[in-house]
């Protein structure tokens, strides 16, 4: 592959977007260009899911554009087609000078009645949030409990495998998740059920993974007390989220 400067446009010109591209856009009240969002090998694709295919927000921080031609989708759908299951192919590239850096070839699902579904919009962004504080949780209780800062490089590796684990795990309950809330009236048990699924993956991912730190008195020592740590982390974590999202605990 070789590259070369291409036809300039001026200035002033409005930014070009591409219909067929998810866009991150500047923050409310603040200005500038959308950018793409980009692929990356450290996480998964379905944890974009609901900035690449349903409803925006039009106020708040961390705003995502989904393709625009998702929006014609999503605006001329009818009520018969709203009941098939659309199946989207998702390719991303990152590259720098002719080199691929990261390469995304993925299948992903979507109900299309959820597509506009501004509540559907909130549940799945918050539920994906909801995952990556559960993963801050057992990544910061794992660092002090193999006292990683000590035993250096083993230690990141299996940090490392530890929440690659973690999020492999929950990219079925996730799919499964989002099906469900089709059912109106289940959404917030459903949203117990993500809740429970969520910390039973994060406390699984962290047990075997501090298991393999060390067999001395003093690392069994700090894995018990790490796993309980991690158990009253994740559970107040539970409760603040399903509190937020109106599940009675």
């Amino acid at each position: 592959m070789s590259f070369e400067m291409g036809e300039c446009r001026q200035k002033d010109a409005a930014p070009w977007v591409d219909p067929f591209v998810a866009y991150h856009l500047p923050n409310e009240g603040k200005t500038g260009s959308p950018w793409p969002v980009l692929p990356d090998g450290n996480k998964a694709l379905w944890r974009e899911f609901a900035g690449l295919f349903l409803y925006l927000p039009n106020k708040g921080r961390n705003r995502v554009q989904r393709p625009l031609i998702l929006e014609r989708i999503a605006n001329e759908v009818d009520e018969v087609d709203s009941m098939t299951m659309l199946q989207f192919r998702c390719i991303g590239v990152e590259a720098s000078r002719a080199k691929v850096l990261e390469w995304i070839d993925a299948n992903l699902s979507v109900p299309p009645s959820l597509m506009n579904d501004k509540e559907v919009s909130y549940l799945v962004r918050n539920a994906t949030q909801f995952a990556e504080e559960c993963a801050e949780i057992i990544s910061g209780v794992f660092g002090s409990a193999a006292n990683s800062s000590r035993r250096g490089e083993r230690h990141k590796v299996l940090k490392s495998q530890m929440l690659n684990q973690y999020w492999q795990k929950l990219a079925e309950p996730f799919r499964s998740f989002v099906l469900s809330l089709v059912e109106k009236d289940r959404r917030l048990r459903n949203v117990e059920q993500w809740a429970f699924e969520v910390t039973k993956q994060a406390q699984s991912a962290f047990d075997e993974t501090i298991a393999h730190v060390g067999d001395d008195a003093i690392s069994l020592r700090k894995q018990e007390e790490g796993k309980q740590d991690c158990r009253i982390k994740l559970s107040k974590k539970q409760k603040k989220y399903l509190e937020e999202e109106g599940v009675a605990t």
